[in-house]
């Protein structure tokens, strides 16, 4: 089906209209047209129209009922689709600062994934067993912070100064270092995946940070690690935080966890329910995150790793997000101080 439409403005467009009649006479049009044909004053002879008057759509689904059923029918699954594919942005407002003073803080196991900061200064600030996952944190001063036992997935820098930080147990994947300045910073067990340095600016010795990449990293466990880590996998809670195995889609951003708690109990549980369900089918063919499992044997020894993540198998019950969850189960099953 065509449709023409000629708006509502004074003027005739009489020889548009005369072309659809010869067109259609010629046979080169064969689909049936309807036409809204404005103040023009040409009268159509083989197709049917309205004027400015009195036209509405309406006119439209009762002149062609079997067209207008496949016209609703397309634009509102056009509706759908465009619903469906709306990307709705997560964002973590609980620890998002714009231009504001976070110095001397304690930010300790606190959750930066998905936060957006800018320009905001957390000088000498403390950071352990925190997430930053798809954090955005743009022209940060952290001069003078400590960080330990981190992972950066997926962060955006840009701009930001870690003058005198020290980092130590710290995992940079994926991660925007653009014209980020770390004069005077010290490393110690750092990890760069799919990051680069190239306009990164103060490190004196770039060998003193491990840059590798998952899929061609070669690591040799024993098999009782690998077992245990293959154990692990019936922990839905291990498998959700992305922590020992690579995160996958879907997960509960902190908003949408804060959401749901809102949610009845009943309610609250059954979508847990189907969530571990969906999850636990996932991990037959999740592959574990080797950088993680370094940087747990930089601290520990591979038997140490094993009868810690084996309790942790058995004893998490809660989400978290961070791979310092596991070193109090490791120290535990150790008996280490």
């Amino acid at each position: 089906m065509i449709f023409v439409t000629l708006g509502s403005q004074k003027f005739q467009f009489n020889r548009l209209l005369i072309e659809i009649d010869r067109l259609i006479e010629e046979g080169k049009i064969t689909e049936k047209v309807f036409a809204q044909t404005g103040y023009s004053e040409y009268k159509d002879k083989n197709y049917k129209f309205n004027n400015h008057d009195n036209f509405s759509y309406d006119d439209l689904y009762k002149s062609y009922k079997y067209e207008s059923s496949n016209i609703s029918a397309v634009w509102g699954n056009a509706k759908k689709r465009k619903k469906r594919n709306k990307k709705v942005k997560k964002y973590n407002k609980f620890f998002s600062y714009n231009c504001t003073e976070r110095k001397n803080k304690n930010f300790s196991y606190k959750d930066f994934s998905y936060s957006n900061s800018y320009n905001t200064r957390f000088t000498n600030s403390i950071f352990y067993g925190n997430s930053f996952y798809k954090a955005t944190m743009k022209y940060c001063g952290f001069n003078g912070c400590k960080f330990s036992f981190i992972e950066f997935k997926s962060v955006n820098f840009r701009g930001c100064r870690f003058k005198g930080a020290h980092f130590e147990n710290v995992i940079f994947e994926n991660c925007n270092l653009s014209n980020t300045h770390f004069q005077n910073a010290t490393f110690q067990n750092v990890y760069l995946v799919n990051t680069s340095l190239k306009s990164a600016k103060g490190i004196q010795d770039k060998d003193i940070l491990t840059n590798i990449t998952n899929s061609s990293l070669k690591l040799s466990l024993t098999p009782q690690l690998l077992e245990v880590i293959e154990e692990s996998k019936t922990n839905p809670y291990i498998i959700a935080s992305g922590t020992i195995f690579q995160k996958k889609k879907g997960h509960l951003s902190n908003a949408q966890k804060r959401a749901e708690k809102l949610l009845p109990k009943q309610e609250r549980k059954r979508l847990q329910r189907e969530r571990q369900t969906k999850l636990l089918a996932q991990a037959k063919q999740m592959s574990f995150n080797k950088v993680s499992i370094i940087s747990l044997l930089d601290n520990f020894t591979e038997i140490e790793v094993a009868q810690g993540l084996h309790l942790a198998t058995l004893s998490i019950d809660k989400d978290f997000s961070s791979l310092s969850y596991f070193i109090p189960y490791i120290k535990k099953a150790n008996s280490i101080n």
